[in-house]
């Protein structure tokens, strides 16, 4: 895993255009984008891929998109799996009649993922919190996608409702949210980028196209004043 940190992007064309480079870029592996809250007050974007050189080179396209850093994330994960407590819910878009022309999602001078960000931004010391979106290319600009949110900490009751906020943020952009059998399982195919597409129930996936999961996965957008 690798993270990054940076400043705001300025509109949601310029969050399409990035999904789409990662898209391209991803083809032929899988590749998993987070958000991460790490107690710290500065949330950050993340890539996962069973191909080191994918999730690196993501990271890098990240990285120039919002004049960022990129920095090792594995200590990242030991600490989300090595957590007393772990909060995991599947989060599936839902039909919205979506526009490509990003007008549909509440896209304007506002953030659709406002909420989420400042959650991430108030994730308490020594707790982690995220978001993670999984992918596999398809032909047409789509991809078989899985997405959870998490969240990772020592107390069981704040831990839970950690997840829950977090997962109440995408509402606004059109999704439904679910319990899992397996969380900690989940979570971790998660964090791996491990997609499978087979229909089986017990391995959720969602067939969507580039600018929907820009929509759930993006840099923070400079809103107006």
């Amino acid at each position: 895993m690798f993270l990054v940190t940076g400043q705001p992007i300025i509109s949601p064309r310029q969050g399409e255009r990035l999904m789409s480079v990662l898209w391209q870029q991803s083809a032929g592996s899988t590749l998993a984008l987070l958000l991460l809250g790490r107690g710290d007050g500065r949330p950050a974007l993340g890539t996962a891929s069973p191909n080191p050189l994918v999730a690196e080179d993501a990271a890098d396209v990240i990285a120039r998109a919002v004049d960022g850093t990129t920095e090792p994330g594995f200590v990242a994960v030991q600490e989300i799996l090595a957590a007393p407590y772990v909060g995991v819910r599947h989060v599936t878009p839902a039909y919205r009649a979506f526009q490509s022309d990003s007008k549909s999602w509440g896209w304007d001078r506002g953030d659709n993922l406002h909420d989420t960000y400042e959650l991430l931004t108030r994730v308490a010391p020594g707790n982690i919190a995220g978001f993670v979106l999984a992918f596999r290319t398809l032909p047409g600009l789509k991809a078989a996608t899985a997405m959870m949110v998490f969240a990772a900490g020592t107390d069981r009751a704040e831990t839970e409702r950690g997840v829950y906020s977090l997962a109440s943020t995408y509402a606004g952009t059109g999704a439904r949210v679910s319990r899992l059998l397996n969380p900690r399982r989940f979570l971790l195919r998660g964090l791996r980028a491990q997609l499978s597409t087979s229909i089986s129930w017990l391995r959720p996936h969602s067939v969507i196209r580039v600018e929907e999961m820009s929509a759930f996965w993006h840099p923070r957008l400079s809103e107006a004043t």
